[in-house]
């Protein structure tokens, strides 16, 4: 994983979209140590070019939703790690200060309508773009289907 961290801390930020279908399929992977190395590649991305991540993370979120659903341990640990990475390219301050809340009802489902209360009674004074909606939508679709 070294070699692969060295590679993608040194790659030209240009090439980050071309990069990145390679890390989703590996996210869908059937082994499980393919789907750690993709989401910590893409946490490595992320920490290294976030302005060039963040519009990607509209289709990145339901990739790492399904590796936190996931029933391996170490993908789940990965995937843990990799969302406040990843949360870190959203430029939108109000969803920087929901990200504690936000982290937790994607890991604990059960807190997610506190973390909606709280989405709720915040007031959007920022443009919304595609990677903030990324993480808000599905915490939003969560407690609508939510009983």
């Amino acid at each position: 994983m070294r070699g692969v961290r060295a590679l993608l801390s040194q790659l030209s930020p240009l090439a980050i979209k071309l990069v990145l279908p390679a890390l989703y399929d590996g996210m869908e992977s059937v082994q499980w140590r393919s789907r750690v190395e993709c989401i910590s590649a893409l946490s490595v991305l992320a920490e290294h070019a976030p302005t060039y991540v963040a519009p990607q993370l509209a289709v990145a979120m339901p990739k790492l939703m399904e590796c936190i659903g996931s029933s391996h341990a170490k993908v789940l640990e990965a995937a843990s790690a990799a969302l406040p990475v990843l949360m870190s390219c959203v430029e939108n301050s109000e969803t920087q200060k929901l990200k504690p809340l936000m982290v937790k009802a994607f890991l604990e489902p059960e807190t997610t309508l506190a973390c909606l209360d709280e989405i709720l009674a915040t007031t959007f004074v920022n443009a919304m773009d595609a990677s903030a909606l990324a993480f808000l939508m599905p915490l939003l679709l969560r407690g609508l289907k939510d009983p």
